[in-house]
């Protein structure tokens, strides 16, 4: 999310977005809150890690319209400015540029713009991330997606400012997996010396 924010000033069409970032609101924090729907799904679900069942899948399906029925009882945020794209972002983050997607089958211009943003990140993060049922992609693989999904999947030009982040992703994606390894083996240490104290 990061990466793009940063390379939306180059697209004339992200200014109404852009000008609500220089009004505070804060597309990370923001992003934190897109799949808050899943608190309502089980825990056996969102950590299984073979496919999903049909209704397995159909639940896991409800988050956006979990996210978006819980979000309304958020209180007013910078005067409801980051209710509205918390709430867009939340809800429609899984709709799909030609319609496919869910919960409304929205298209297009149909879907917020917030929601079209987020869709992408939040799909790069799913393929270059390590996963309970699968390794991360390489970010060369990740950018093949991309542009294979461009018009279908994503709208075109966020597909593109996400194949123009590259060198931005791959060093965003290198500092976060090098904190995070090295969080790992802060936390094993840990461990090891609370057992061996223990004995």
């Amino acid at each position: 999310m990061n990466s793009l924010v940063k390379v939306m000033p180059n697209f004339k069409k992200f200014n109404d977005y852009i000008f609500d970032i220089k009004k505070g609101v804060n597309p990370i924090m923001l992003s934190g809150l897109t799949d808050v729907g899943k608190i309502h799904i089980p825990e056996a679900i969102l950590n299984k890690v073979g496919k999903f069942t049909d209704d397995e899948f159909a639940l896991m399906k409800s988050h956006p319209e979990e996210g978006h029925k819980l979000l309304q009882f958020l209180p007013p945020i910078q005067n409801g400015l980051f209710n509205k794209i918390a709430d867009e972002m939340a809800y429609c983050h899984h709709e799909k540029w030609d319609g496919s997607g869910y919960p409304r089958k929205l298209s297009a211009l149909e879907i917020p713009l917030s929601a079209r943003i987020m869709a992408c990140a939040d799909v790069l993060d799913a393929l270059i991330s390590q996963r309970l049922y699968k390794e991360p992609m390489s970010i060369e693989q990740a950018m093949d997606v991309f542009e294979k999904s461009s018009g279908s999947h994503f709208e075109p030009c966020i597909a593109q400012a996400v194949i123009d982040s590259r060198a931005e992703i791959e060093k965003e994606d290198k500092l976060f997996k090098d904190s995070e390894n090295q969080s790992n083996a802060e936390e094993l240490q840990w461990w090891l010396r609370y057992h061996a104290n223990r004995n």
